[in-house]
């Protein structure tokens, strides 16, 4: 199987339903989506490579750190604000967080 980023095109942020999907095609991976579930058209559906996550494929399960390195950000663990891409003894915290955590 082959990872692939999977998202809503004619959306963004939170409503995009940004995902990786484990898939052989493009056109596997896009009818899998979350975004294709919820009743985006098929057109509106973005399906891009993403080989560095093939490797989670048997599992099917990415630790967000592996989606961190490649740019993906997260709710921060202590805030709840959603731009955390820190991971920090298994949390994941956003820069004010982490400023916070050195003061």
């Amino acid at each position: 199987m082959k990872a692939y980023h999977v998202y809503d095109k004619e959306n963004s942020g939170e409503d995009a339903c940004h995902e990786i999907v484990f898939a052989e095609t493009p056109a596997q991976a896009k009818y899998r989506s979350e975004a294709y579930s919820n009743g985006v058209p098929w057109t509106d559906i973005a399906a891009i490579r993403k080989p560095q996550f093939d490797q989670y494929a048997e599992t099917g399960e990415i630790p967000r750190s592996a989606y961190i390195a490649d740019g993906w950000y997260f709710e921060c663990d202590r805030c709840g604000s959603f731009s955390a891409q820190n991971e920090v003894n298994g949390e994941v915290i956003c820069d004010f967080c982490l400023e916070e955590r050195s003061a």
